[in-house]
């Protein structure tokens, strides 16, 4: 059952304007769980902040591999030209040149290896921070939700009229369809609205 403590803002057969505030109601959960649902959003969106900081990071150390890889290649690329001439001349051992190529060889294969696993980590990444964002974006759904239940604490009164009954009292606790105060329209004396 949703209990609230009633706190009269305005006095019975006072005339009220549309809109005035007549009555707020005060739910101590629904306090704790906005309060609550606040806390969640914030902590989330700054586990999300955290997530792309670690994220770029990781991008970085990745491109610096990939970086040194192709250094090595480059300079492993210059050997085996070098070597090219000198080995068909004898001056270098057909070992030496065969180490030299294989050498070349597995560089530009570790590069493809890399450069794909940095797309993969790329991808991996968007997915992590949408999936964030989607979870981020419930959470701050749910604060709606509950900050809209607050708001419906506090009464407004729907048409211009006089202030007929109050029969709660301040500090009064109240229950869900439990009658709050009778407004009797201006225009329409025998229709009473009841809240």
């Amino acid at each position: 059952s949703t209990q609230s403590r009633s706190s009269a803002a305005s006095d019975v057969y006072k005339r009220q304007s549309k809109d005035t505030v007549i009555m707020r109601l005060n739910n101590p959960d629904l306090l704790l769980q906005v309060n609550n649902a606040e806390m969640e959003l914030a902590r989330h969106q700054a586990s999300l902040r955290e997530l792309k900081i670690n994220q770029k990071s990781e991008y970085l150390a990745h491109q610096a591999t990939l970086g040194q890889i192709k250094a090595k290649l480059a300079a492993a690329e210059l050997k085996v030209e070098a070597q090219s001439g000198l080995a068909a001349k004898g001056i270098v051992s057909s070992l030496d040149f065969k180490r030299s190529k294989l050498a070349a060889t597995q560089l530009s294969e570790q590069l493809n290896i890399e450069t794909q696993r940095l797309v993969h980590l790329q991808s991996a990444h968007q997915e992590k921070v949408a999936v964030q964002k989607q979870f981020a974006k419930q959470l701050d759904a749910n604060l709606t939700l509950k900050q809209s239940l607050q708001d419906g604490l506090v009464i407004h009164a729907d048409i211009e009229g006089v202030l007929q009954s109050m029969p709660v009292t301040l500090g009064q606790s109240v229950n869900a369809g439990e009658q709050l105060l009778s407004l009797i329209h201006i225009s329409e004396p025998t229709r009473p609205l009841y809240i």
